[in-house]
């Protein structure tokens, strides 16, 4: 199938987006011919005016900001509309997370142009119980909407088996295989990837890093969920539970990268936290030292990538072990 992948906004743009990256490289494997549209990063360079909308903070569902994006914006939406529909894809899934009520904006724009396209929204994690019982209820009641499917929580499993369901015209399957209410299909309930080592190496290779904020960065995830329930976050809600690639697929990822992209300089991994399983991390600074040599603690040498990540207070990480990971740097 031709598939595009969309971002609208608003949503970070120091970096390319990893959660469309990561999709892309699923369906690539899959079979799919992909075409990814960052929407959200063409309109921050086409407008000036609501440029500071981009500012806000993007830790919730608000609609303020996006909505006043869509307000001045509308022709712009209608204009990327018809260049991803060029495309002729069989499927547009929009990436929803930070702009679920643009994504639907921009659907509904699609739909009208192209009503036999199957649009996906997909992505859209939220932690609150009650809000998701009212996205269901909402579904219920008003069986008109933007979404042929709307896929809530992680879609590493689900998407590809919604879009082979789609292609062999089987889509009644999907309801005996996953918790859905119309068209909502909640993957916050499962089935979870177990085994991250199964994902393909994240695809960066269709964006252009000079039109991002931060050209020489990229980021990405190495882990699912957290170790630690703390009251005041949501994340651990929203992840499940912890999961994380074993030190060698995480060598294997660094070095992928660094070698499609030998301009990066930093790869961030934006996980809840890189020290959840402490002997992954130490086997991780191992082979990156085992390959390309200890950095002095003076500067100079080691890794030709800087990476980093969010660690939480451990007993385990010794002082060797951080020297460990100085040296691996």
């Amino acid at each position: 199938m031709k598939i595009a992948v969309v971002q609208m906004p608003p949503h970070p743009r120091d970096t390319p987006p990893f959660e469309m990256a990561l999709t892309a490289a699923i369906l690539r494997r899959q079979g799919h011919e992909v075409a990814v549209f960052d929407v959200n990063n063409d309109l921050y360079h086409e407008t000036f005016k609501q440029r500071p909308l981009w500012k806000f903070p993007l830790t919730g569902h608000s609609v303020e900001p996006q909505a006043a994006i869509f307000k001045t914006e509308a022709e712009s939406f209608a204009r990327h509309a018809d260049r991803l529909l060029a495309c002729r894809p069989d499927a547009v899934i929009f990436k929803t997370e930070n702009a679920f009520f643009n994504a639907l904006n921009m659907a509904l724009i699609v739909k009208q142009k192209s009503p036999a396209t199957v649009l996906i929204g997909s992505g859209t994690n939220h932690s609150d119980k009650g809000q998701i019982a009212r996205w269901k209820r909402d579904e219920l009641e008003c069986p008109e909407s933007s979404f042929d499917y709307h896929i809530l929580g992680e879609d590493d499993i689900v998407l590809p088996e919604v879009l082979s369901a789609i292609g062999r015209g089987t889509r009644g399957e999907l309801a005996e295989r996953f918790q859905m209410t119309g068209r909502i299909i909640d993957a916050t309930a499962g089935p979870h990837l177990d085994n991250l080592e199964e994902l393909p190496f994240y695809d960066f290779t269709d964006y252009d890093f000079a039109r991002y904020g931060d050209p020489q960065t990229i980021r990405l995830n190495a882990s699912r969920g957290c170790i630690q329930h703390c009251a005041f976050c949501q994340d651990w809600a929203l992840g499940g539970k912890y999961r994380r690639m074993n030190a060698e697929r995480l060598f294997e990822e660094y070095r992928c990268q660094h070698q499609r992209h030998p301009k990066i300089l930093h790869l961030q991994f934006y996980d809840r936290l890189l020290n959840g399983d402490v002997a992954v991390l130490e086997r991780f600074c191992d082979l990156l030292i085992a390959e390309y040599g200890a950095k002095a603690l003076s500067g100079g040498g080691g890794p030709p990538v800087i990476w980093a990540g969010d660690f939480i207070i451990r007993p385990e990480m010794s002082d060797a072990l951080i020297e460990k990971m100085a040296r691996a740097q």
